[in-house]
């Protein structure tokens, strides 16, 4: 399956915006969160775990029958806030998607510095 980065764009902006101290999101709080009309189920669940991979969120999965049926979302962690960050303005996010079209493959890690390498660059920090 094929990671949408806009779909990790918008869960993590979506976790950030809906997730309260102390209490998770789960499939009882956050089924109906938008940003399952704008990308499938499984779009979605896939991006939880690849965010998980990733080390930018805190969630535990569980599976049935090869599937994900329950999700616990905890927290955004230090470094998916700092890549949120980074991504979360639409001009920069437009920009890194118009770079990112350029090539065939663009890794999660390389669009977090694309738009550091933006923001640097339009805010003169370099």
């Amino acid at each position: 399956m094929k990671l949408n980065h806009d779909c990790v764009r918008h869960l993590l902006l979506e976790i950030e915006s809906n997730k309260k101290l102390g209490e998770a999101l789960s499939e009882y709080n956050f089924k109906d969160n938008i940003v399952f009309e704008k990308y499938d189920f499984d779009t979605v669940m896939y991006t939880l775990l690849k965010l998980k991979e990733a080390g930018y969120i805190n969630v535990k999965l569980t599976w049935s029958s090869g599937k994900i049926h329950a999700w616990i979302i905890n927290d955004i962690t230090w470094s998916g806030h700092e890549f949120l960050d980074n991504i979360r303005d639409d001009k920069t996010w437009k920009y890194v998607k118009d770079v990112a079209k350029k090539s065939s493959s663009m890794s999660v890690s390389l669009l977090g510095k694309l738009a550091f390498k933006y923001l640097s660059d339009e805010f003169n920090l370099t």
